[in-house]
């Protein structure tokens, strides 16, 4: 509650473009919250060079003594570590290459759906949960291997990839189910 007087006033401060005249590149809305109005604030705490310590709050999340991963980690050298990992993935160029061959077979997915036969003015009906599993692994094969598997196109009858869905999904049941875990959103 006692925020809320800081906020009251925050808002009647004019947040134009002369704001930031006024203001700075930094505003402390209460004693304990500093507002960053850049880009490269953000950067400077949540960056791959970071020094900033998670608060506590995060040391609630594990659920035993070894299930540390990216989000709950708040030792520094631990959380660098698995940082710089997902920094490798999730980079400008890598992205960049995962989202054009991403639209690629999705724009081909979409043909597909579109292209059709048509009966009394409606589109065949189509198993979306398995023409998404074709995609996805048609997507996966191209991002790994470099190579589509074209399990999604229809006139490929006989593809023995087209049934490689089902046998992850059937792997992954019996995976969880040695593993102790539920598994209940694997479809069945």
């Amino acid at each position: 509650m006692e925020m809320l007087p800081n906020i009251r006033y925050l808002r009647r401060l004019d947040w134009s473009a002369s704001a930031k005249l006024h203001l700075g590149d930094r505003v402390r809305a209460t004693p304990d919250v500093v507002l960053f109005r850049t880009p490269r604030a953000s950067n400077d705490i949540y960056g791959s060079k970071s020094k900033f310590r998670k608060s506590n709050f995060y040391d609630a999340w594990p659920r035993h003594k070894d299930d540390f991963h990216t989000l709950n980690t708040t030792d520094l050298k631990l959380h660098a570590k698995k940082k710089r990992l997902l920094n490798l993935a999730l980079a400008e160029t890598p992205t960049r290459i995962v989202s054009v061959v991403t639209a690629r077979h999705t724009d081909r997915w979409l043909e597909i759906m579109l292209d059709a036969k048509e009966v009394d003015g409606w589109s065949t009906p189509h198993d979306l949960a398995q023409w998404t599993d074709w995609l996805a692994l048609d997507i996966m094969g191209d991002l790994v291997f470099g190579r589509s598997f074209n399990a999604k196109e229809p006139t490929l009858e006989g593809n023995p990839f087209k049934g490689m869905s089902d046998y992850v999904v059937k792997f992954l049941r019996i995976a969880y189910a040695v593993s102790g875990a539920t598994g209940s959103h694997v479809r069945h």
